[in-house]
């Protein structure tokens, strides 16, 4: 990657927008807002927030405006085994039942489309400049979610909570301050 954007800022490109992740806060729990120190926890995270650091300093060299959005935790009909994409198979495959964690960490669930609205609004918005999370800003425990998507599809299949262990990667309850995007 950063070879990659080293060819892009020798190019004199005005403007750079990438996703991150929100695991470059560690474990970090509550309403997480832009401007907190990052201590990445996942090699995925560090990767990430590596990155952004390079970012961040190469583009003052070469003048560079770059925004950054930290994505939650983002959700859509994909082929990787998401729990809404798994959850949605089982209810189309008319399964009786769906294992899960305990249900109890509180997740900031986004939309994928809102996700690219948000991309495409700090590539757009001659005011974005920096780190700016990614989500809905609304914080939903795993079981309300699940059980969301389960009355969406009214469907009678049995979720059963307790039957994985939790990631201990991830901290209990956590989800994005949207203020910073939602004043653009």
């Amino acid at each position: 990657s950063i070879k990659f954007l080293k060819l892009l800022f020798k190019k004199n490109i005005t403007k750079i927008v990438i996703a991150g992740t929100c695991y470059e806060y560690g474990l970090l729990e509550g309403k997480l807002s832009e401007s907190i120190k990052t201590v990445p926890k996942t090699k995925y995270g560090l990767a990430k927030d590596s990155l952004r650091n390079f970012i961040e300093l190469e583009a003052k060299s070469y003048q560079l405006d770059w925004c950054w959005l930290r994505i939650f935790y983002p959700y859509s009909m994909q082929k990787s085994n998401t729990l809404y994409s798994s959850l949605i198979k089982a209810i189309k495959n008319k399964e009786d039942n769906f294992s899960l964690g305990s249900g109890t960490q509180i997740r900031d669930f986004v939309p994928l489309e809102d996700v690219s609205k948000q991309l495409l609004e700090i590539t757009f918005n001659s005011q974005a400049h920096g780190i700016y999370n990614g989500g809905s800003g609304v914080p939903q425990s795993i079981k309300e979610f699940a059980y969301s998507i389960v009355n969406k599809e009214k469907s009678n299949i049995k979720l059963n909570f307790g039957i994985y262990k939790d990631r201990e990667y991830e901290s209990n309850a956590y989800w994005a301050n949207m203020d910073k995007y939602k004043s653009l």
